[in-house]
């Protein structure tokens, strides 16, 4: 039973026996291989907004960078049980790393997209949060970095101004400058070919 429904259950008086559990609109679980060609549409639809709209696409394997991202690398994801769609992901990634001289065990988390038209948008966050604490427990870190796009005020208002009774607490510690390269160039506007030119002045 997720965090968020046994906290109910507890609030409410009830004991695991005879509690009916309330209705859960999503069905969350690590992915396998048989989740990539949607994980790898949802990356590809869903850029994340801002001034500068970036789509962070994993083609033609979303597994192929897992590796460089942590020892523990994790793609959740969340089904609606209601049609069995993608309705949303993220990722979580623990590596060893070095802070002031010392090795410790620091995490990630990242790659968060919902698919469009989500109404229970809250809900998908708050019980996906605790599906990540779940998993955290086993092998967790002590802290977790997470990036934000400056100008992205809707992730800013969910993740960090939002208070949820099971997302981590976000504390800023800094910014972070990265260029980027656009994919594609504006095509020049062509001259017109003489045999065209020659059947518009006839």
């Amino acid at each position: 039973m997720p965090a968020t429904a046994a906290a109910r259950a507890e609030l409410n008086g009830a004991d695991g026996a005879s509690a009916r559990a309330p209705y859960e609109p999503f069905a969350f679980r690590l992915a396998g291989r048989e989740d990539d060609p949607d994980i790898r549409r949802l990356l590809r639809t869903h850029a994340m907004p801002g001034a500068i709209a970036v789509s962070l696409q994993r083609e033609p394997d979303a597994s192929l960078a897992a590796s460089i991202e942590g020892d523990v690398h994790e793609t959740v994801i969340a089904r609606s049980r209601s049609n069995g769609e993608l309705s949303g992901m993220a990722a979580r990634s623990v590596r060893m790393v070095y802070v002031n001289g010392e090795a410790v065990r620091l995490g990630s988390l990242g790659q968060l997209r919902v698919a469009s038209g989500r109404h229970a948008l809250r809900t998908l966050i708050d019980e996906g949060f605790s599906f990540c604490r779940m998993r955290h427990q086993q092998d967790g870190a002590p802290a977790y970095l997470v990036s934000l796009v400056a100008d992205n005020s809707a992730a800013r208002r969910l993740l960090v101004e939002r208070r949820s009774p099971t997302a981590p607490r976000l504390v800023s510690i800094g910014g972070l400058d990265t260029f980027v390269i656009p994919a594609r160039r504006r095509s020049r506007a062509c001259p017109r070919s003489p045999s065209r030119l020659n059947a518009e002045e006839t």
